[in-house]
């Protein structure tokens, strides 16, 4: 969120189911559990998940079936990951469509599900970490110039231009976001209270913490370690920048 410049995302019309190849019986428990997570972090049924993030009701219907082996499609785990706040598990966030392969011996087809390739032959799949160091009471990072790392870029993050990433330093958001975490950006997206925001300061400083509300006057966020609110003048804010997921293996 820009505080003097609000950017709007438009949602896609329902996504109209694409026949895929069967899935593993791990990527099969993996779609179940994250499906009935997003189910009991929202307090909806599946048909209405499917109606809150704009797909047809049997995309998810259909999917939690044990009998259903048609996996699920990147576009709507990003949709849930973005209503609940819960990272697409790793073993999903690659997950790719069947490739065709015959095998030797009976012909029958191949299920793949791997990591996106860490050195692509473009940069279409990876967004750029900014480095951070330490600084300040508040354990403010400043950020230098340029990237240092590229990382893969997450489903939630998919078409998402400008997305990036920030290493974690410091403990004052532990344990939601320990030192050493990649903490994964969306720059357009609103915060919503309870959710992780980059605050980026007028005078270059940064400060991880979490979202509560703003005033005429004033940002107000949470630090958890120690824990405490904080309020930030309006005045000294460049930019509010939302978390959409972290990740402590990166």
């Amino acid at each position: 969120m820009h505080m003097n410049k609000r950017h709007e995302m438009h949602v896609a019309s329902p996504e109209t189911h694409r026949q895929s190849a069967p899935v593993d019986d791990a990527l099969k428990r993996a779609i179940t559990g994250y499906l009935k997570a997003a189910m009991d972090a929202t307090g909806r049924d599946a048909t209405n998940l499917a109606r809150a993030i704009k797909v047809s009701p049997p995309t998810i219907t259909r999917a939690l079936q044990p009998s259903w082996r048609g996996g699920i499609s990147p576009r709507t785990l990003a949709r849930i990951a973005a209503l609940t706040g819960l990272p697409v598990p790793r073993e999903l966030q690659y997950n790719r469509k069947k490739s065709y392969r015959p095998t030797d011996a009976n012909d029958s087809l191949l299920t793949e599900a791997r990591p996106a390739a860490l050195n692509p032959s473009n940069y279409r799949d990876l967004i750029p970490v900014r480095s951070a160091a330490r600084g300040g009471d508040e354990q403010e990072m400043f950020m230098e110039d340029g990237p240092v790392d590229y990382v893969p870029r997450p489903y939630v993050l998919e078409r998402v231009k400008g997305a990036y990433a920030i290493y974690m330093v410091g403990d004052s958001m532990s344990p939601r976001y320990e030192p050493g975490f990649t903490l994964y950006i969306n720059p357009f997206k609103p915060p919503r209270p309870g959710r992780g925001v980059v605050i980026y300061k007028k005078n270059n400083a940064v400060l991880v913490k979490l979202f509560k509300t703003t005033t005429r006057t004033e940002l107000v966020v949470e630090q958890l370690n120690p824990r405490r609110e904080l309020r930030i003048p309006r005045s000294e804010i460049d930019h509010v920048h939302l978390i959409v997921h972290s990740d402590e293996d990166s």
